[in-house]
């Protein structure tokens, strides 16, 4: 039986495009290094903040160290992790919703600044759990995000689905044993799939009766 809706954040919780190629365009400027090319704005998108610096600073790996500060400090403001971020139309609505009858939880490769967002946005208390990359070892495509979710929510795999837009989400999906729900153009090729938070309850449904309960 389906009991609970696990969300990932940066893209399908929040519009953050813009707001991640201008936090690595500051990065990358900042340690002398070409803008992003389009595969590198691509891949950021749902990389760890470790693993896109790792990647965008591949040249220059005895400053890593230096780049993760960097990036806490210009990440560590409210005003920072808030500026160029959107939530899509009809999150809200959508939310409340699918809260009424399902727990709701968030696996994110994001750091602690997903609390800023839940909080601005006034949605975090529909929320039994958060699990941001400060809570875990291993970013995804590693399922470790998704199981400690799944133990504080105190489910099995198979009792919950995971909502997410880009191909790591799926793998880490697929990980965890938990039922993937596909969000967004990219994730067009998935057996469940919403284009949007509209047509989101209706796949919600499919993959509930598709479970058998």
């Amino acid at each position: 039986m389906l009991q609970a809706l696990i969300f990932d954040c940066d893209g399908v919780l929040f519009e953050t495009h813009q707001a991640n190629i201008a936090f690595y365009s500051a990065i990358v400027d900042h340690f002398g290094r070409e803008p992003l090319d389009e595969r590198e704005i691509r891949e950021v998108q749902y990389l760890s903040s470790h693993g896109a610096i790792e990647m965008l600073l591949r040249n220059q790996p005895g400053r890593l160290q230096e780049a993760f500060a960097y990036a806490r400090q210009i990440a560590s403001t409210p005003e920072a992790a808030l500026r160029h971020v959107r939530p899509p139309s009809q999150m809200r609505e959508v939310l409340h919703e699918l809260s009424r009858r399902r727990r709701l939880g968030v696996v994110t490769n994001r750091g602690p600044s997903l609390h800023v967002l839940l909080n601005h946005f006034d949605i975090a208390g529909l929320f039994s759990t958060a699990v941001h990359i400060g809570r875990v070892r291993s970013p995804k495509p590693d399922p470790e995000g998704l199981e400690l979710a799944l133990a504080e929510l105190g489910l099995s795999a198979g009792e919950a689905a995971y909502i997410g837009d880009s191909p790591v989400d799926a793998q880490a999906a697929q990980a965890a044993g938990v039922c993937f729900i596909g969000f967004g153009p990219l994730m067009r090729g998935q057996r469940h799939h919403a284009g949007d938070w509209r047509q989101l309850p209706g796949v919600v449904e499919a993959a509930r009766l598709e479970q058998g309960g």
